[in-house]
């Protein structure tokens, strides 16, 4: 692809000299799907340590699983104010050091923790990043060997079922911060493990798991993500049931104003006369702003439209005002491209 626009970081080089080499042609983007991918249960792991927020919910998956002859050795947590070691096979924690404390005492008494199960929640409501967090870092804390962590947000509702795939991004980044660790995020039907014995029946399986694979276990099976590059061209596009993009489509770019948003703003106009809402931290200035009305200039050229909006993705109000704008200006919006950076510099762990 080529482009008339600063791709530096820094603003150091302007790709608006022509004697600069070109971009290569072409865009592609990973298409995911689930295909099937069934499991036999394959035995017990040992001990299994479970993180929920909880503490009674996790007790009632405990019982169900020592209910069904299981030989792994199963230990509950939940999020509490401060440890406390609840009774056999039970405990209370707070943070990262507590976290760190019970696995140390589990690898104690069973020499070794086979698998660390963690239930992030899947819903507004539920979702709260503290216990995964907590559960993260103690596992860097503890002076044992974690083999396996599976991370098991359930769903009920389409819109719980995003929230849950949301989760397979974070599981991702933590095979970089844990790389001992064979981690995985098995998203849960509720459909089919709305109980304690099915929640646990429904998981067991992927406990002895040795491949870094997220799967959907669901009223069909077992299925696993893939994916794979797909090219996209007008006539891909055309073709494709489900298109990715769409000519005249309304798109929101976080980070657009940054070097990689910039060119794909750019093709988006180029190619797809898209209307384009941009986010950024900052108000734009100098050579940003000098940058957008390049953007602005291209956009006019192919019947397309852009429009800056300051918007931190940290801040869920600017965000919701910038789709506001979308749906003002364009409409609505078909689709998003997240390519902001990070909120901070550094590892999930220690977050």
């Amino acid at each position: 692809m080529s482009s008339g626009l600063d791709t530096s970081l820094n603003g150091s080089r302007d790709l608006r000299d022509p004697d600069l080499p070109s971009l290569p042609d072409g865009v592609h983007l990973y298409d995911e799907e689930w295909v099937p991918a069934p499991l036999t249960d394959t035995g017990c792991a040992g001990a299994i340590v479970v993180f929920m927020r909880d503490l009674d919910e996790a007790a009632r998956v405990r019982s169900a699983a020592s209910g069904t002859g299981c030989g792994c050795a199963v230990v509950v947590a939940g999020l509490a104010a401060d440890f406390r070691w609840a009774g056999v096979g039970e405990f209370e924690v707070s943070d990262a050091a507590d976290v760190a404390r019970c696995l140390d005492i589990v690898a104690e008494q069973h020499g070794g923790v086979a698998a660390v199960v963690v239930d992030p929640g899947a819903t507004e409501e539920s979702v709260d990043p503290k216990l995964s967090l907590a559960v993260v870092e103690g596992i860097t804390l503890a002076d044992v060997d974690v083999r396996r962590l599976v991370l098991t947000p359930g769903f009920a509702t389409p819109v719980e079922r995003v929230y849950g795939e949301a989760w397979i991004g974070f599981g991702r980044s933590l095979r970089l911060a844990l790389p001992l660790a064979v981690t995985s995020v098995a998203l849960v039907d509720r459909a089919v493990a709305g109980s304690p014995q099915q929640w646990w029946a429904t998981i067991h399986p992927e406990l002895s798991v040795t491949e870094r694979v997220d799967v959907l276990l669901d009223a069909t099976g077992r299925q696993r993500l893939t994916n794979r590059p797909v090219e996209l061209t007008a006539e891909s596009e055309t073709n494709r049931e489900r298109p990715f993009l769409r000519s005249g489509g309304r798109y929101l770019v976080t980070g657009g104003a940054g070097g990689i948003g910039r060119l794909l703003v750019e093709r988006l106009c180029r190619a797809w006369g898209a209307k384009v809402i941009v986010t950024g931290r900052s108000e734009l200035r100098g050579d940003r702003a000098a940058l957008f009305d390049d953007l602005e200039r291209v956009a006019a050229e192919h019947d397309a439209a852009v429009h800056y909006v300051r918007a931190d993705v940290l801040d869920h109000a600017e965000m919701a005002a910038a789709v506001a704008e979308a749906d003002a200006r364009f409409g609505g919006l078909d689709g998003v491209f997240h390519v902001a950076g990070v909120g901070s510099v550094g590892s999930v762990v220690g977050k």
